[in-house]
């Protein structure tokens, strides 16, 4: 977001490029690749909800934007998109959830 173009009605943003995952074609990526990116996905999200406690509410295959340039790395980036919908997990409950996703992690 760019601060200084912004107003109370209006939000400037970075452009994004890549491909929505909704146009990504079966087979597009390796298997272990799309393993390692779902895992990315996820550990974002959860970050999202444990550590923040403010969460994409509107996930789905158009507001995930795969980045078709690789990083040095060898990685791309995933970007979510569309904040329009999110949600919001007070700390209270956060510290329950805690004890119940290492619970079900194990």
């Amino acid at each position: 977001m760019f601060r200084d173009y912004c107003s109370d009605r209006m939000i400037v943003q970075e452009r994004v490029g890549g491909t929505p995952f909704s146009r990504l074609q079966p087979g597009a990526l390796a298997h272990d690749r799309a393993v390692e990116i779902a895992d990315e996905l996820v550990e974002s999200v959860v970050d999202q909800i444990v550590v923040r406690g403010i969460f994409h509410a509107d996930l789905h295959p158009g507001n995930l934007i795969l980045d078709d340039e690789r990083e040095s790395d060898g990685s791309s980036t995933i970007t979510l998109i569309d904040f329009g919908s999110v949600g919001i997990v007070e700390s209270s409950m956060r510290r329950l959830l805690v004890p119940m996703l290492i619970g079900m992690a194990n």
